[in-house]
């Protein structure tokens, strides 16, 4: 875990290059590159040209059940579906790098006046010397941005691919996802879409944009081979680019997980109880609430 000092940013280099997928049947092992999800389509490493792009290392699912359940049982919420998924918008923000290096998104997680606390993917900021973040919380059609430059990193992991970045507003009524450590997205299935997960993002720089998946797992990812791993969420197909650092979103409205990257056609989200550990080990445990029952 890095800590932040607040007179600075740390820049990180972002994570190395190989991604080896273990099938949990036959044990083989097959060499593939992982795309950056979080980078605009100017900048993103395509399928033709990968090299540049960091490595993630998949071992057997640790957990791959799931059940279709009804919308009486999973819409926990008092939202509507339609209320939901404008809510889930207009928590998700733009990040963008000064430098010009690429665009990605990001999740805001809760308010402490006069800070607003926003989750994203580390290597989204990794290179950045300022950070600059754009939300659309001020009006439910997404036409109303508002800009902050002055963004500052306050914690980062490398291995588990997540940043926390807070910027100043007098918008106190700026929405946010409840970060929960919840376990399984089973207890989320939408019955009309046959999904179990909302997943939302800046697509390629844009205004945020949300849409059903089916997140599968937990699955271990090693981003260094020998090292034990960290655990993800699997959906597919791949992410889109502009997808890092966005949110992956139970239909109770909770933060399942953060977009990191993609491989094989599926993508990969940082799992919702490595958020919970990671928060609560640089001290923002607060940001944490218990899951929807």
């Amino acid at each position: 875990m890095h800590y932040v000092a607040p007179s600075y940013l740390i820049s990180i280099a972002c994570i190395a290059s190989m991604l080896q997928l273990i099938a949990g049947c036959n044990s083989a092992t097959v060499d593939e590159r992982l795309a950056i999800a979080g980078d605009d389509e100017k900048n993103s490493p395509r399928s033709s040209d990968l090299s540049s792009a960091p490595g993630l290392i998949a071992q057997p699912n640790l957990q791959t059940n799931y059940e279709a359940h009804s919308n009486e049982e999973s819409l926990h919420s008092e939202d509507t579906e339609e209320t939901l998924v404008q809510r889930i918008r207009r928590a998700t923000v733009r990040i963008e790098q000064r430098t010009g290096s690429g665009t990605g998104s990001g999740v805001v997680v809760g308010i402490r006046p006069p800070f607003t606390y926003v989750l994203t993917a580390q290597h989204v900021v990794a290179a950045a010397g300022e950070i600059v973040i754009t939300d659309y919380s001020q009006d439910l059609d997404l036409d109303a941005a508002a800009v902050h430059s002055s963004v500052r990193l306050v914690a980062t992991d490398p291995e588990l691919d997540l940043a926390l970045v807070r910027f100043v507003t007098s918008n106190s009524q700026q929405p946010f996802l409840k970060v929960t450590n919840l376990t399984s997205a089973t207890t989320n299935f939408n019955s009309a879409t046959k999904k179990n997960c909302l997943a939302s993002a800046c697509l390629e720089g844009k205004l945020p944009k949300t849409h059903p998946v089916t997140a599968r797992g937990p699955v271990r990812i090693r981003r260094v081979i020998g090292t034990k791993g960290v655990e993800c969420w699997q959906i597919e197909p791949a992410l889109e680019p502009g997808s890092s650092g966005g949110g992956l979103v139970s239909f109770s409205g909770e933060l399942l997980g953060i977009a990191s990257g993609t491989a094989q056609q599926r993508g990969y989200y940082g799992y919702s109880g490595e958020i919970v550990k990671f928060l609560k080990s640089c001290g923002y445990g607060w940001l944490v609430s218990s899951p929807t029952p």
